[in-house]
């Protein structure tokens, strides 16, 4: 099972991957997450040592929409549930928390993309991410 926590309001309305001159998908050749240090910098500053361990079980991601320039503009947030009877526990998740790390994951975290050709218009793609791995 997949519990799920992602934002309502996001005025991005388009995510269509970036294209070339001829009008074609570009995709990209490498995607460079050098963020580590960071990501964990976060998750200690908004959520206690005892929060970040509690999920350890959980295989949680951040699900991102990645601008092609590299920019984070979207952030969800999956828990893998292996027992049902598990689930009460995500109910008492602090949202406030995983809203504030979205946003700070958005304004801190980067990714350098190299590609094979010149992008004529900018677009965006999909990439992922093991969170609260700090300890």
């Amino acid at each position: 099972m997949l519990v799920s926590f992602e934002e309502k309001n996001n005025c991005i309305s388009s995510f269509g991957p970036p294209l070339n001159d001829e009008g074609q998908i570009v995709n990209f050749i490498e995607s460079d997450f050098k963020s580590r240090k960071v990501l964990d910098s976060l998750e200690r500053t908004i959520f206690s040592k005892e929060e970040i361990l509690s999920f350890e079980d959980y295989r949680c991601i951040a699900n991102v929409i990645v601008s092609s320039t590299g920019q984070i503009v979207k952030v969800s947030f999956s828990f893998n549930i292996f027992d049902a009877s598990e689930k009460e526990f995500f109910s008492k998740i602090n949202t406030g928390k995983l809203l504030l790390l979205s946003q700070k994951i958005k304004q801190q975290i980067t990714f350098d993309f190299s590609y094979g050709c010149d992008i004529k218009e900018h677009g965006y793609f999909s990439q992922g991410f093991l969170i609260f791995k700090s300890f």
